[in-house]
Order: C-alpha cells, then sequence, then structure tokens
C-alpha cells in the first residue's frame, strides 16, 4: 500500500490587498500555518508521497523567508518524497526562485514543460512512479500527458498536474476526462480550480483512471468560501488494478463565508435582527471567520439598518461585510403623495400600473420596483 497527501494552489505570500495591514499579515502567515498543518498531518498519518499539484506561490517571486521555510518543513520530514508541479503563478521560469531553491533529497520539483518522472517505494514496498510537468511560462496551450501512458502499467503511476478540465479556451494546459481516460494512468492530481465538487464527489473515474482537484489548501476570499483542505488517499495495486480510498481533510484556519437574508417586511432593527439570527449557527468560529452578510428585501420606509448592530449577532468576526440590497417598501397612496423624484417616478408609470393589459401591468410593477431600489442605490 501507498499513502499519498494531495493539496494544491497555496499561494503562499498572497498580498490579500483588501484587508488591513494587520489581517492582511495574519492571513498570509495562516497560509503557511495551513501548509505546515497539512505536512505535519500527512506525516503523522505515514505518508510515502506530499503531492503539490501547482502555484505553490501567489507569483514568480517568493520571498526569501518564505522559501527558506519551505524548504525547511520538507527538510525536516525526511521520510516523506515531496514532489512540486510549478503552475500559472509559480511557473519554472528563466529567472525562477525554484533554481535557486536549496531542495533537500526528499523533494522533487517538475522542472520541464514535457512530461517526466521518477520512481520511489513506499514505507511497504509499493513501486511507484511519480510524473509531472511544469509550466515555464504563465501560460501552457497544450497538455503535457495527454496522449502519454505509463511505462509500467503494473505498478501505480501518479500525475501531479496543474491543469484545466472545463474550459477549452483556457491557457492552462486544458484536458478533457476522455483524453484523461485514454492515458491508463492511476491517479491525476490537479491544481488550478479551487473550488472543488464536494468531498464525497471530489475524486472522479474516466475509463480507469481517477483523478481529483484538492481546491485551494486555504481560502483567500469570498470567492473560496468554506473549509479548505487536501486529500488523503491510500492506494495498492494488485494484478494491475488499482484500489482506492480517500478522505477530505479539512485545515485551512480561517474561513470565508457568505450569507443571504431576506428581510422583507421588517419595520425596524429589532426585525432586522429577529429575522438574521438564525443564521448565527452557520458561524462556528467567529474569530477565524470573515463574513459577508447579503440583505435582500423590501423593508418599511425609514428602516434603517445598523451594521454594527448585525455584526454583532454573529460574535466578535475577523471581519465583517454588510451587503445592503433592501428597498423601502411603499404603497400606493405614500407614493401618490411623494413629493420627490420617487413620487415622480410612480406618478409617470401610473397608467402603464393601472392598464387593463396584465402583461402590461406586470413590466410596470418591475419597473416600477428597479426603479425604486434604483433611487434608494440598492441595484
Amino acid at each position: 500500500m501507498a499513502k499519498i497527501f494531495h493539496c494544491a494552489d497555496l499561494h503562499l505570500d498572497s498580498p490579500f490587498s483588501g484587508q488591513s495591514a494587520e489581517k492582511s499579515r495574519l492571513l498570509r502567515q495562516s497560509v503557511f500555518d495551513t501548509f505546515r498543518r497539512a505536512v505535519e498531518r500527512a506525516y503523522a498519518e505515514r505518508c510515502d508521497l506530499f503531492l503539490i499539484a501547482g502555484d505553490m506561490f501567489d507569483s514568480e517571486f517568493a520571498s526569501p523567508a518564505t522559501l527558506e521555510a519551505v524548504m525547511s518543513l520538507f527538510e525536516t520530514h525526511k521520510d516523506m518524497v515531496f514532489a512540486v508541479s510549478p503552475g500559472n503563478h509559480d511557473p519554472y521560469s528563466q529567472n525562477s526562485f525554484w533554481k535557486r531553491a536549496k531542495l533537500p533529497p526528499n523533494a522533487h520539483i517538475f522542472a520541464s514543460d514535457n512530461l517526466t518522472r521518477f520512481s520511489m517505494l513506499s514505507s511497504e514496498g509499493e513501486k511507484l512512479s511519480v510524473y509531472g510537468y511544469a509550466f515555464t511560462s504563465s501560460n501552457l496551450h497544450r497538455s503535457p500527458f495527454a496522449a502519454q501512458t505509463p511505462k509500467d502499467p503494473s505498478i501505480i503511476n501518479i500525475v501531479c498536474a496543474h491543469a484545466d478540465i472545463y474550459d477549452p479556451l483556457t491557457k492552462n494546459a486544458y484536458i478533457t476526462p476522455a483524453e484523461i481516460a485514454k492515458t491508463g494512468f492511476d491517479y491525476i492530481a490537479l491544481g488550478h480550480i479551487h473550488n472543488p465538487p464536494p468531498p464525497t464527489e471530489q475524486i472522479q473515474m474516466a475509463g480507469t483512471t481517477y483523478y481529483a482537484y484538492s481546491g485551494a489548501l486555504a481560502g483567500r476570499g469570498f470567492d473560496e468560501c468554506g473549509e479548505r483542505g487536501g486529500l488523503l488517499l491510500e492506494m495498492k495495486k494488485i494484478d494491475s488494478e488499482l484500489s482506492l480510498t480517500y478522505s477530505f481533510i479539512p485545515l485551512s484556519e480561517y474561513v470565508f463565508l457568505n450569507l443571504t437574508a431576506d428581510v422583507t417586511g421588517a419595520a425596524d432593527m429589532t426585525d432586522i435582527l429577529a429575522k438574521i439570527s438564525p443564521l448565527a449557527a452557520s458561524v462556528r468560529k467567529p474569530q477565524k471567520t470573515a463574513l459577508r452578510l447579503t440583505l435582500t428585501g423590501d423593508t418599511a420606509p425609514g428602516c434603517n439598518i445598523g451594521e454594527n448592530a448585525v455584526a454583532e449577532t454573529f460574535g466578535p468576526l475577523f471581519s465583517f461585510e454588510l451587503q445592503d440590497f433592501t428597498a423601502p417598501l411603499f404603497d400606493a397612496d405614500t407614493l401618490r403623495d411623494d413629493k420627490t423624484i420617487r413620487g415622480a417616478f410612480f406618478r409617470a408609470l401610473l397608467p402603464q400600473l393601472e392598464s387593463d393589459d396584465h402583461k402590461t401591468r406586470a413590466a410596470a410593477r418591475e419597473a416600477l420596483e428597479y426603479g425604486l431600489r434604483a433611487l434608494a442605490g440598492n441595484l
């Protein structure tokens, strides 16, 4: 048997420019700490191989301190082999920091944009061939492992690949599941897609080949919400047939979370808080949660929403962002007498609102709704 940990898209040294200086520092440190926990967890599980499928760093310019810390982690976990496939963010380019990295003997960085391999044994004597490639610039217009096959199908054959299986117009090593099926490799450890399917569906099959995106190891924004981590896999090959089991290992320290609340009918802040309070259960670790709350619906005119009071409902959050997409709910009598542009807008639409044609009335109601929202600044 062989035990393998698969992760990708760490984006170490990310700037987190949308945060304050202190919170940016905390988030940058937390990404490295998450990587360290991943290594320590894999080592504790007695993994033979630790795969990093691209974009380990956020750019071509890794800080010397972070690069040294990564190499130190590799070196201090010498009984585990590390394999890194540089991606489009951290390519193995002419002046790449990868070339100056002081690699310990147990670390392998793929350096060519053609498929290469190395061989190893698991602690239980299972033979593995580990294939991979590097982006050598920010684009790779072909898949280096398409139309390739393993040299020895009788052993475990793994590909560590930064690639896109979804977008045929991508410049990031596009390959289709049908092409994956033709390769005959046992497992394709993919990187590049930060939001993979849910853990129960994370590993897919194409022909006899398993493949999976591990997703970003740690969330870095509201487009990468929820728990993040990597995949722990166990593989064994008997008579050229692979047996594979896996589990998703959540590891990220900070969680980004998007929540939405419909507060239609709220007359005041008491009503607003009553409508959002059930969502508080979704925030399990407030101090480690960056929350974006979106409020929608029609509220009473003059219903002022206090951001601080809303945030306090969820506890002492790491950060909070309120998106207020509510609109005041005016009745017809109020709008008829309204002396502002709201009233003028309503009166201009009144003939259509009172039309005998139901399609005209429906269109006018929709126009009124959008118009009032626009005037309230909530479109």
